[in-house]
């Protein structure tokens, strides 16, 4: 019975890394141009091209954010600019497709 119980105890200190740290997409659009992305589930960190991104909303779905801050200060002042969204489903990011990779391409 301890056997099964100490078992019990280490599967589940285990199995609670159900996330990796970070998620490295490549993604290209028609121009072609690149963009490098990293996400963080476990700190809900976006990093476009190097440089950490304001999230908006984050779900297992959609990420939300900023492009630039210039883009947020300009959306403030007069509403022309929409924050940019990242499917996780069907891996696009507004214009651009966007693969996994194994490390960041910047």
């Amino acid at each position: 019975m301890k056997k099964l119980l100490a078992i019990m105890v280490l599967g589940l200190l285990f199995s609670g890394n159900a996330y990796s740290n970070d998620a490295y997409l490549s993604c290209e659009n028609l121009i072609p141009h690149k963009v490098s992305i990293i996400i963080n589930d476990k700190t809900k960190k976006l990093i476009l091209n190097g440089v950490e991104r304001e999230v908006i909303d984050w779900s297992k779905n959609f990420i939300t954010f900023w492009q630039s801050d210039l883009e947020k200060e300009l959306s403030v002042e007069n509403n022309s600019f929409e924050p940019s969204v990242l499917d996780r489903i069907t891996g696009t990011y507004d214009a651009y497709d966007c693969t996994v990779v194994d490390g960041a391409i910047f």
